[in-house]
Order: C-alpha cells, then sequence, then structure tokens
C-alpha cells in the first residue's frame, strides 16, 4: 500500500525534511561478502546442493526496514561462487509461513513486482564508482527484472536486459534461488582483482517486511550504501560484440476499410522484412549500439487514456532500442522525447563512462507524421493525414562527476527536417550529499528556423527513505521554449512556479490496522506574460488492515486566478480500496467525484487482477469519466489482458483495449467507439534468442461509420550473436 504521491507537499517542507537528513547522517561499518572461485560450477536448478555453495562464504543478518527498523525476522543467506566467465549467486529464503509467500507475477520486467510479490534482488557497483550499478531481481517463480542505474539510483534504466540464467524452489520452510550472471552481461574494469561494491535487498510479503544486508537510508540501488565485494581474480572480458539479425514476416491488407466486410474488400498480402540490431562494447567504459530497420511488433499498444484537457499525452517508451541506457538523459526539463521518433529507418548510439566523466551519443532517421503541439495528427482539408516527414534526430551528453557527490554536465539535441530545423542545449548540475538526498538543476535555450527562440530553468529536489518520501521542483518557461525533440506541454510555456508532495509511512500496534499513511502536495503557476495564475493542493490519507485491505481518501482543489479574482477550476474528492487475497486475487476499486470548471465531475474506476492457476493471470480494468451541466461529456476506456506463461521463457498474451465518448455538440450527441485486439505468443529459445507471433486488429465507429484499421499477422524470429 502506498499513497499517489500525485504531486507534493508543500515545497517549505521538502526542503525542511533534506535539510534534517543532511544533519541527520551517521557513518556505518562496510559489511563484506568474498566470493569463492570453483572449478565446478553449479547446476543452476534452483536447490542449492551443489558442492560449490559448501566452499562459498555465507552472509545474512540482513535488517528489515519497513515499520519498525531492525533485524528481519525471517532470516536471508546469501553465497557468491564465480568461474572465469560467470558470477553465481545463491539465496536462501527461510520462511515461518511459506503457504502466504506471493508469486502472482510472471511477465519479466514487471514493474510493480517489488510491491505485489515476494522476491530477491542483488545489486552491483562493478566500476566501485559509487553512481551507477546493475540489479537483478527474482521472484520465487524466476520471474525476472534487471535495471541499469546511475546518479546513485536515481535514474533508471527499465529497459536494460542482460542474458542471465535463474531457477528457484519452494520448499517446506523457505525458498531458494540461484542465479548464473555471466560476466559478458555486465561491464566493469580491467583489473587483476576488481573490488565491487554489492547489496542485497529481499522482500517478504507473509511478514511484510523489506530487508537489506546494508545500508538503511535512500534507494536500495544507490551504491553509496552498499557492502564490498572481495575475491574475485582472473575474470574474462568477452570481445563484447553482440550481433541480434532478424527476420520478420506480415500478412496484412492494404489499408482501411468498410466494415463488415464483403469478402473481395480486403486485400491481404505477405511483406518480407529483415533487420540487424549490433552492440559492440570495445572497452569496458563504452558500448556502442546500431539498428538498421528495426520491428517492434511484439510491443504492446499503448493503453487508451482518458485526457479531458486535451493536452498532450506522455506515452511511455517501451522499444528496447531507446529504452537501453535511457536513464544519462534524465534531467528536471524531458529534452528527449523518443517516441517523437516514429517509424525508424536506421539508428546508432554509444554510451561510455571513462573514469569521472559519462558520455552519450545518439543519431536516429525516422519518418513521423506531422504533429500540432497538442501531439494530434495534421489533416489536409479533407480529413485525411498529411504523409509522414523524414527527420534526422541527433542527441548528446557529457556529465562529470566532481568532488564529492557534485555532477555538471551538458547536453545538445537537434531535430532537421525538410521545411526547418529544431535544437535545443542545456547545462546541468547534481549534489547528492546523502544516500536519501538529490538537488538536480538545468538552464536550457531552444533554437527554432525562426525566431523561436527562449530560455528554460529548473531545479527540484528529492527526499527518499523506506517510510518518507519528499519531492518537488521550482522551474521558468518561456513562452517560446518548444524543441522539437522535447516533451513540454503547451499550457507549460510561458509559466513559472514548483510543487512539491510529502508522503509519510507509519506503523501502528493496534490489532486493527497494520499501517497509515499520509501524503500532502502543492503547487502554483503563474503566466509570465499575463494575470492569469493557477494554484493547487491536496491531500491523502490510507490505512493498511490486516486481512488484506487499504482504504483510502484523496481530496484534491485548484484555482485559476485572474486579475485578483479567484476562478475554482476543481475540487475533487476520491474514495478508494485496494484488496488482495494471498497472491492469486486483487481488486480495486475508486469514485472520485466533485466540481470541475463550473460542470458535475463523477470518475469511477474499477480494477481487478485474478491468478485462478499458476502462471495464469486475469487482469480487467475499466474507468470512466462523466460531466454535467456547463459541459456534457461521457468518456470510457477499458482494458481486459490475459497471460499465461507454460514457463519463464514461452508465453502467450491476449489483451483488449475499448474506449467510448459521448459528447453533446452544438445540441445533439457525439459519439465514437474503439477496439484494439492484440495476440502475442513469444518464445525465447535460447539466451537472447526469440520468436514472437503477433496479430494486431483494430475497429472504430464515429457516428454511424463503421471502420476496420488494417489487421496485421507478424512472424519475427531474431537469433543472438555473442562474440
Amino acid at each position: 500500500m502506498r499513497c499517489r504521491p500525485s504531486y507534493g507537499s508543500s515545497l517549505a517542507a521538502s526542503a525542511a525534511l533534506a535539510l534534517a537528513a543532511l544533519a541527520a547522517a551517521a557513518s556505518a561499518d562496510v559489511r563484506e561478502i568474498t566470493a569463492a572461485r570453483v572449478t565446478t560450477p553449479p547446476v543452476i536448478d534452483g536447490r542449492l546442493d551443489d558442492p560449490c555453495w559448501e566452499e562459498a562464504f555465507p552472509s545474512g543478518d540482513f535488517t528489515n526496514l519497513r515499520g519498525n527498523v531492525g533485524p528481519a525476522t525471517q532470516a536471508t543467506v546469501v553465497r557468491i561462487c564465480y568461474d572465469a566467465s560467470t558470477l553465481y549467486v545463491a539465496f536462501d529464503c527461510l520462511e515461518a509461513r511459506v503457504a502466504d509467500i506471493s508469486a502472482a507475477i510472471a511477465q519479466r520486467d514487471a514493474e510493480d513486482i517489488a510491491e505485489e510479490d515476494d522476491c530477491v534482488s542483488i545489486a552491483i557497483d562493478t566500476f566501485r564508482d559509487k553512481r551507477t550499478c546493475y540489479s537483478f531481481l527474482v521472484s520465487p517463480i524466476a520471474t525476472k527484472r534487471d535495471l541499469h542505474t546511475s546518479e546513485c539510483g536515481l535514474s533508471v534504466d527499465i529497459g536494460w536486459d542482460a542474458v542471465w540464467d535463474v531457477e528457484t524452489a519452494v520448499l517446506a520452510d523457505r525458498w531458494t534461488a540461484e542465479l548464473a550472471i555471466p560476466f559478458s552481461a555486465i561491464r566493469f574494469s580491467g583489473e587483476d582483482e576488481p573490488l565491487w561494491g554489492v547489496n542485497f535487498a529481499r522482500v517478504e510479503m507473509p511478514h511484510q517486511e523489506y530487508s537489506r544486508w546494508s545500508g538503511t537510508e535512500g534507494s536500495f540501488l544507490d551504491p553509496r550504501s552498499f557492502g564490498l565485494l572481495r575475491g574475485l581474480s582472473g575474470i574474462e572480458r568477452s570481445l563484447g560484440l553482440e550481433l541480434l539479425p532478424f527476420l520478420v514476416a506480415k500478412y496484412d491488407t492494404s489499408g482501411l476499410y468498410d466494415y463488415p466486410l464483403e469478402p473481395d474488400d480486403a486485400e491481404w498480402d505477405v511483406h518480407p522484412d529483415a533487420g540487424l540490431d549490433v552492440e559492440y562494447a570495445p572497452a569496458p567504459f563504452a558500448t556502442v549500439n546500431l539498428t538498421l530497420n528495426p520491428d517492434f511488433a511484439q510491443i504492446e499498444a499503448d493503453p487508451n487514456e482518458i485526457n479531458i484537457e486535451g493536452d498532450e499525452i506522455w506515452l511511455e517508451e517501451r522499444r528496447p532500442f531507446f529504452s537501453e541506457n535511457a536513464s544519462i538523459y534524465d534531467m528536471p526539463l524531458n529534452l528527449l522525447y523518443t517516441r517523437r521518433m516514429e517509424d525508424i529507418e536506421v539508428g546508432g548510439k554509444v554510451t561510455g563512462k571513462v573514469g569521472p566523466a559519462s558520455l552519450a551519443a545518439l543519431y536516429v532517421r525516422s519518418d513521423d507524421l506531422p504533429r500540432d503541439e497538442y501531439g494530434e495528427a495534421l489533416v489536409d482539408s479533407s480529413g485525411e493525414e498529411l504523409p509522414p516527414e523524414t527527420s534526422d534526430y541527433g542527441a548528446l551528453v557529457y556529465r562529470q562527476d566532481l568532488f564529492g557527490s557534485v555532477t555538471a554536465g551538458a547536453f545538445w539535441a537537434t531535430r532537421e527536417r525538410g521545411d526547418g530545423s529544431s535544437s535545443v542545449g542545456a547545462l546541468t548540475a547534481g549534489f547528492s550529499p546523502l544516500a536519501s538526498v538529490r538537488l538536480n538543476a538545468i538552464a536550457a535555450r531552444a533554437y527554432g528556423s525562426g525566431d523561436d527562440e527562449d530560455n528554460a530553468f529548473a531545479l527540484e529536489w528529492a527526499y527518499s527513505s523506506p517510510n518518507t518520501d519528499s519531492e518537488g521542483s521550482l522551474s521558468y518557461v518561456g513562452e517560446d521554449f518548444a524543441p522539437e525533440t522535447g516533451f513540454i506541454e503547451a499550457d507549460q510555456r510561458g509559466t513559472y512556479g514548483g510543487e512539491g508532495h510529502l508522503w509519510k509511512r507509519f506503523s501502528t500496534d493496534a490489532g486493527w490496522i497494520e499501517e497509515y499513511e499520509l501524503c500532502g502536495w502543492a503547487g502554483g503557476y503563474d503566466a509570465e506574460d499575463g494575470p492569469v495564475q493557477t494554484y493547487w493542493a491536496g491531500g491523502e490519507a490510507a490505512v493498511q488492515l490486516p486481512i488484506g485491505l487499504a482504504l483510502g481518501v484523496e481530496y484534491n482543489a485548484s484555482y485559476d486566478v485572474v486579475d485578483y479574482k479567484e476562478f475554482p477550476r476543481a475540487s475533487l474528492l476520491n474514495v478508494y480500496l485496494y484488496t488482495g487475497v494471498q497472491s492469486w486475487s486483487g481488486i480495486v476499486a475508486s469514485c472520485e467525484f466533485g466540481e470541475y470548471h463550473n460542470s458535475d465531475y463523477l470518475q469511477a474506476h474499477l480494477g481487478a487482477r485474478v491468478q485462478p492457476v499458476d502462471r495464469l493471470t486475469l487482469v480487467g480494468d475499466v474507468s470512466g469519466v462523466a460531466l454535467r451541466e456547463y459541459e456534457d461529456l461521457d468518456w470510457w476506456v477499458g482494458e481486459l489482458r490475459t497471460d499465461y506463461y507454460f514457463s519463464p521463457t514461452l508465453f502467450v498474451r491476449a489483451l483488449a483495449l475499448g474506449e467510448h465518448v459521448r459528447e453533446l455538440v452544438d445540441g445533439s450527441d457525439a459519439e465514437s467507439e474503439s477496439l484494439d485486439l492484440n495476440l502475442l505468443c513469444g518464445w525465447e529459445f535460447r539466451p537472447g534468442s526469440t520468436l514472437y507471433l503477433a496479430y494486431n486488429d483494430s475497429y472504430e465507429r464515429e457516428g454511424d461509420e463503421d471502420r476496420h484499421l488494417d489487421p496485421t499477422a507478424v512472424l519475427k524470429i531474431s537469433y543472438l550473436l555473442s562474440l
């Protein structure tokens, strides 16, 4: 359970927390674990009965950080051994309530796995720079999640996927995990006897514990709180070259057509294609990625969202070429939004770290639909979308680690197209005096083909601990600051202001409440050249009951001030609940109501997850908004998803996304509907090599007109060659 930190508490409270953390800093002894070199590696089957584990040195004594800090009640023991090519890690997790272990999520890299399921993690700082690390997580059913982080754990590459192996076993009084991490999957220095930073963590759901091997403050992914991994010597680096050729066969129609279908209306055809991805690490500190004619048919569709404001919607980057190693572009202002790059012809990028310096370069050529400032595709006089235009994108980043925890850097990005160009440059700075505190600043200037030049500045801060979070920002964005490479919302331009939030969790000894949480936020923006001001504030409270039920209430209020006169923008009350029964089901429901822009507002949300048998998950979600009086609008979106994992490397997934909109326009109802269907079968038949079979279909209805949009079946096979 966690209050949703929408925006934040008062800015003063956030700053006070950061200063308090500085004053409370305390040093601790550095823990150590020694890896044992073995001649016979373990069989990766999840059972710790190999002779090499008897040779390895055990280490435990994890500290529980949830609620009252102290020794974990459920013991965890870790062992590490290695040979010339691979690092092996064993977790032995004692558990008094094995029947209550949560292991519902089977999808790799699921974002909520550490919140919903039991799991263990290892994080490794291979350069021991105390800024970057690799993290490998596994659940009791061998679900994997791997990450690469920088900026002391605050910048996370969720798209980084390594080739590694893991198996688990659930026994009568414990569960165990064996990990095999090839040294070729990670970057490290060429020292004969390297000394690495390391940390371990465990999420234990039956007793609601979150424990770590080292450190009690800040993020688990912050290497400054890591212990030491000793004993490594004579480990091998591979040539560092990976080739991933792939073949694609698409079976689709020539375009959209009327529905119902007539047999002769659809002209089906097969379109073969091929492409190549290359990754090369010429040195321990550098990686080169190239992609030629990439195809992302296996990436599922973006979910529908209710967007009554009409602003451009931020879309998550799911394509591996962009999502891997993307954290180096993280800044207080988003100046590189790769979803602008739509149909890619060719792309290349270089990332590296030389001592205290981090560098990155990106080039992409793509065909993009012309869009307006709200992200909508432009159309001609007949209502048809304008044809795509070829664009060349480029980006450069340089970041230098200075004294202590201070960084400074520079950024440049540009887009060149047929009728003009857009560029943006920036200077950045960061400061992290403690594992739990981070400050970032940026000063940027955008350049256009004409006179569209303007500046933007931003400062953000964050404080994080297992039971407290606080973050906030101050910013100024010029009226004409609109770089085509970034994501700057139209209503954010020409404003200055700030926002922040504060979240706190409390444990209690009351029998009917396990814990409760409080959260508050506030913010405001003024127009640069005008009398309009916007302010908002809100709060949230939630309680967790022993029966697995969480209840919460949230209030939001926002106001526009024009010529010193206050106009209510929104006043909304939200009541929600969340419940989970063991690991096989969960329900979330909420109802939000109030006044929105002089209209009565009602929003309802119901979501459910059911796991009737192991490895089968059913997820349903529906949300709706109704506005009455000043506006007359009904907007519903829904999602139904089914996943079945035959094994951690073989799955089938079905997804349906629906949307219905009814709006009163000129005295009459205007209605539209859409339905997107996706079926995906995936098989990783050898590490890094995959076979995908996908089917995508879409239907639209606007008024009395039905359309069926280009159904497509795709077969894609890729084979990884590591040299």
